[in-house]
């Protein structure tokens, strides 16, 4: 909408922040989804290294959900010079992560619960218009990055996870494997070098002005569409959450499942009540 481009910096930071806020929210949803079958102590060791990088976010960034860094232009704060923090931390957390998914898989009675419920169809799942972990999860390629890459997602190399069976365990596994996606991306953007510009001063928009704005969040692709008003002002916005996508899923992943699985055939998707209320 400004006709700009911003620099190479401010791509980098703002494609990281991307893949920290996907890796504290699928190891978070991990050991949520152990709440689903009463394994306590994984409910509490997903919550532990969550809380360690939301931590994290808030030493680097000021705000534990990542907030106030974006701008118009570019970012508001330089976090590639945290380089000597993220790494050994990434390195850490890459570590009790796997430790974490470890001991899930080999819990027996966890396991016995994810396999085989909550199964949501290939077929079900492309006639619904599935998006992010429920669609992947059903063997679909879906994701924004891929699809349209912008920011630094056309130079970093990563490996689109996807599984075949649209169950419970399916979702849990495609959070698990992309979380070292991300962990692998942050260190790819780290590695290099960058101009120290961070932002674009000349950022005024023009009434009447659009733009279509997508990401590939958590739960799957978001979408903004933006009109200017007068002197730059917003018009309209309107937005289609992932949530908006996925919610009609859940009857049929649900279906011919006993009613315990319930909660965790819905923690499995994740989904936002608000994210509809559009």
């Amino acid at each position: 909408m400004s006709e700009i481009m911003i620099p190479e910096r401010a791509k980098a930071i703002r494609t990281l922040l991307l893949e920290l806020e996907r890796l504290y929210n699928h190891i978070g949803d991990i050991g949520n989804m152990c709440a689903g079958t009463g394994l306590q102590v994984g409910n509490q060791w997903g919550a532990y290294i969550k809380e360690k990088l939301m931590r994290l976010n808030k030493r680097i960034t000021g705000h534990r959900y990542l907030r106030g860094i974006n701008k118009i232009g570019g970012v508001t704060k330089d976090i590639l010079a945290e380089k000597d923090v993220l790494i050994p931390f990434l390195n850490e957390v890459e570590k009790e992560k796997q430790a974490f998914v470890e001991f899930l898989l080999n819990t027996i009675s966890h396991m016995e619960r994810l396999e085989n419920t909550g199964k949501l169809a290939k077929d079900i799942a492309l006639k619904l218009g599935a998006t992010g972990i429920a669609a992947r999860a059903s063997g679909i390629d879906d994701d924004i990055w891929l699809a349209h890459p912008h920011l630094l997602y056309d130079t970093v190399k990563f490996n689109l996870i996807t599984e075949d069976k649209g169950d419970v365990l399916a979702r849990m596994m495609v959070r698990s494997k992309e979380a070292d996606e991300s962990i692998k991306i942050i260190r790819q953007i780290l590695e290099r070098d960058y101009p120290k510009e961070l932002d674009v001063t000349n950022t005024t928009i023009k009434a009447n002005a659009e733009g279509l704005g997508f990401v590939e969040s958590p739960r799957g692709s978001v979408f903004y569409y933006v009109k200017s008003g007068e002197n730059g002002s917003c018009e309209r916005v309107k937005v289609r959450s992932s949530s908006y996508c996925n919610w009609p899923l859940m009857p049929y992943a649900v279906h011919g499942n006993i009613v315990p699985d319930f909660p965790l055939c819905n923690k499995s998707f994740n989904l936002s009540y608000s994210g509809c209320d559009m």
